[in-house]
C-alpha cells in the first residue's frame, strides 16, 4: 500500500474518532430526542475510525500506526475541544498536548 493511503487512513481514524467524541459530548449535553440523535450521528462517526486504523495497520508498522492515530486523536480532540467547547486549558495540560504532538511528530524519524 502506497504511504498516500496510509497517511489517508490515519486521518480518516483521526477525523472519526475525534467527530465521534465532540458528537457524543454535545449529546451529553442535550436531552430527549436531540441527545438521542446526536449519540446516533456520534456512533456513525465513530464506526469509521477502526476500519480506517485496519487498513492504516496493513500498510505499515502497527507500532507506529497505534501512536499516530491514537496520540494524533488525543490532540486533535483537546484542540478542539478547546475552540468549540470553551474547555479551558492550564499551561501544563497545554504542555502535555505539545509533548504527546511532538512525540507523534518524532515517530516519523527513520534511524
Amino acid at each position: 500500500m502506497s504511504p498516500f493511503f496510509v497517511w489517508l487512513f490515519i486521518l480518516g481514524f483521526v477525523i472519526s474518532s475525534t467527530g465521534a467524541s465532540l458528537l457524543f459530548k454535545v449529546a451529553a449535553d442535550a436531552s430527549g430526542w436531540t441527545a438521542f440523535r446526536y449519540f446516533l450521528l456520534g456512533n456513525f462517526a465513530g464506526v469509521w475510525a477502526p476500519v480506517c486504523l485496519m487498513f492504516a495497520l496493513k500498510g505499515t508498522n502497527a507500532n507506529i500506526v497505534y501512536a499516530i492515530c491514537y496520540g494524533g486523536g488525543f490532540c486533535a480532540l483537546q484542540v478542539a475541544t478547546f475552540h468549540l467547547f470553551r474547555q479551558p486549558l492550564s499551561l501544563w495540560q497545554w504542555a502535555g498536548v505539545g509533548v504527546v504532538g511532538v512525540g507523534v511528530l518524532l515517530l516519523q524519524i527513520r534511524a
